[in-house]
């Protein structure tokens, strides 16, 4: 058993009646990472193994890590963190070689097991912490919100989901990528979760079997945020065949068919699904059940037209702006179309004193 769990530091983390775990816990998870069965796949188990760059940095961008000792060793960590950086939970997960789960646990009572097992005192931050009613109370990946204040979201289940869609789609150095984020398990979605998406476009990923729940859910969460664009995405529902129903297929998985190069624009321009060892691009769209043609005279296929919607090139965005606010004019931001895209790559500006007006960066707004 880890140094660590022996004599974890006695911190302290009470804030409004809620205790946290201590930063500490969660940097020794980060020790080692790369040694976690899930890395590892990720790295050469997969059809399609990542980069040892890219898994590094989305895995510092998560804080995942790994557990070195004890009967979970080389299980993964997923930190649960809020956007006040506070530490709600720390996943622990081991996968067998194709990345499905085998066993699932909390690092908070792996700790409590080894100092029942020592008889030994629990650290007093752990005492309080036991006595939170619930654990994982936000979101995986909260705290990159504040970072990445314009990207769209897209929402799935789990966090190796999240990960995946990552490693998939790209970063969100990009204002517009997604941002991915999970909200633990299929019951916990819900609007009191879903709080700091507000102002934001969300797309929902359910896992096979649980789309009409989180569509019901997702109108809720509309009505009663009301500042939230949330759409869900019905994709694996309309595909699923029995099989992959009875295996509970989730994205993750589904992408995990295919060549990641296909995915990203640094590679291939941003049309979706090219089986590698095929070559050949599938006659869907990812995220809805319309059909999209890998043509660039018919990018804007599809039921929701999700790549007019959320993947515009920079110089698509300013020929958009130029069209709709023109050099000597200015808009409400309401009526500015792709507006934190827009701001995002710096194409507009606030047309200050006026509030929420804004207008082409380096033209005049009046």
């Amino acid at each position: 058993m880890s140094e660590l769990l022996e004599k974890p530091k006695v911190i302290n983390s009470q804030t409004a009646s809620k205790s946290y775990i201590p930063n500490e816990i969660l940097e020794h998870t980060h020790i080692g990472w790369e040694n976690s069965a899930f890395v590892k796949n990720l790295l050469g188990e997969i059809p399609y193994p990542f980069s040892f760059q890219d898994v590094e940095k989305v895995m510092a961008l998560y804080r995942v890590g790994s557990v070195k000792n004890g009967y979970r060793k080389g299980a993964v960590t997923f930190p649960f963190i809020d956007e006040k950086d506070n530490i709600h939970a720390i996943q622990v997960k081991q996968f067998d070689n194709a990345n499905h789960t085998v066993a699932t646990d909390a690092l908070h009572s792996i700790i409590e097991k080894h100092h029942q097992h020592k008889n030994s005192d629990m650290p007093i931050w752990l005492k309080a912490y036991l006595q939170n009613e619930k654990k994982f109370t936000c979101l995986f990946g909260e705290h990159l919100l504040k970072k990445y204040p314009t990207n769209p979201v897209a929402l799935v289940e789990a966090p190796k989901t999240a990960i995946i869609g990552s490693l998939y789609f790209g970063l969100p150095d990009n204002p517009r990528n997604f941002l991915w984020l999970a909200v633990y398990n299929k019951s916990s979605l819900n609007a009191k979760r879903c709080w700091p998406l507000k102002g934001r476009k969300v797309i929902l990923f359910p896992d096979l079997a649980a789309y009409l729940e989180w569509e019901k859910k997702a109108r809720d969460i509309e009505s009663f945020l009301r500042n939230i664009d949330i759409k869900t995405s019905d994709f694996l529902e309309k595909r699923a065949t029995e099989t992959d129903k009875s295996n509970g297929l989730d994205l993750a998985d589904y992408l995990m068919q295919y060549d990641w190069r296909s995915f990203r624009p640094e590679f291939k321009p941003a049309y979706f699904g090219v089986k590698s060892e095929k070559g050949v691009a599938p006659k869907h769209n990812l995220f809805f059940s319309g059909e999209i043609s890998p043509n660039e005279n018919n990018r804007k296929s599809g039921d929701h037209k999700i790549l007019e919607e959320y993947y515009l090139s920079k110089n698509e965005l300013l020929k958009l702006a130029n069209e709709t606010i023109g050099n000597n004019n200015h808009l409400h931001k309401d009526n500015i179309p792709h507006f934190e895209e827009m701001l995002g790559y710096g194409i507009i500006q606030e047309a200050k004193p006026l509030e929420d007006f804004y207008y082409l960066s380096g033209a005049t707004p009046f």
